[in-house]
């Protein structure tokens, strides 16, 4: 395997072009971090410098198919089921419920929740186990739509097989575990169909507002610890194009426990639980309107 030193004015070129790209922004302390990532991004593609491969992504005809094997090479997919349980309590015992409560008295049954960067899956599958648990034998009445996304395609491949192991469910009550998975061999534990076919997988830039648009009228948005990985500029364009997935009358949308939105202008409502805050889309107000207020 090679092993090239990366100089800061590659580094600097590199990260310019995963950022132009993805909106992952790459911190000077990432350097090292780039360089292990990227060696085997070289000999893969029988490059022999870091400024061979930037040129290969830049201007190669298959600079394209390459650059996503680069943001899968960069994408940090540290994930586990039930993760920041609070957040996930709140959803469980207070938003869902409340939802819920909302439709039925609209006349409606169905809901609509987005994992938007599910990672391998852990998250979405926590969540559809949570709706089937909330729900029990109503579910059959309910229309359960739940969409799965994420940047990385190598993390989709593994979200989409949904094969963990102990250390992925080490936050996983026995309950669940005995009632939503199946034993696969000695040290595997595979997720039930009936909780893989609530889920719609798909791969999408969530800096992209063309292809977030797709996705509307959601009730509840999962996108955790994102936006920490992003410059400021790409945070304002997620974040927007969160609200705009989000239903016309309401809709939550739950950030990871270390981000927030004081440093961004939006027309969300934060909503404090037991001292965890959960932000609410402005019943009635557009997104124009809301930032002309």
């Amino acid at each position: 395997m090679f092993n090239n030193t990366l100089s800061l004015s590659d580094f600097k070129l590199l990260r310019g072009l995963i950022n132009e790209r993805s909106g992952i922004f790459l911190s000077d302390a990432k350097q090292n971090f780039l360089a292990i990532r990227l060696n085997y991004r070289l000999e893969t593609c029988k490059l022999s410098t870091f400024k061979e491969y930037y040129y290969y992504l830049k201007y190669d005809p298959k600079g394209n198919e390459e650059l996503q094997n680069l943001i899968n090479a960069v994408s940090i997919n540290e994930t586990y089921f039930f993760r920041d349980s609070e957040q996930l309590n709140i959803f469980k015992n207070h938003i869902l419920p409340t939802l819920m409560n909302n439709k039925s008295k609209q006349g409606k049954r169905e809901l609509k929740i987005w994992s938007a960067a599910c990672s391998t899956g852990e998250e979405v599958y926590s969540l559809a186990m949570i709706v089937s648990d909330v729900l029990g034998r109503a579910m059959v009445d309910w229309d359960v739509e739940i969409t799965a996304t994420d940047i990385s395609t190598s993390a989709l491949v593994s979200a989409r097989r949904g094969l963990y192991d102990d250390y992925a469910l080490r936050e996983t009550k026995l309950s669940y575990l005995n009632k939503y998975f199946e034993k696969s061999g000695s040290e595997k534990y595979q997720v039930k169909n009936e909780i893989k076919k609530l889920i719609n997988f798909g791969q999408i830039n969530l800096v992209n507002t063309l292809s977030t648009r797709r996705i509307i009228n959601m009730d509840c948005i999962f996108c955790r610890n994102i936006i920490m990985y992003l410059d400021m500029e790409s945070r304002r364009r997620v974040i927007e194009n969160m609200y705009r997935s989000l239903n016309q009358n309401d809709g939550y949308l739950f950030l990871g426990q270390a981000e927030n939105l004081r440093e961004i202008e939006s027309p969300f409502q934060p909503r404090y639980y037991d001292g965890t805050i959960i932000y609410q889309k402005q019943v009635g107000v557009g997104l124009l309107e809301a930032e002309a207020a």
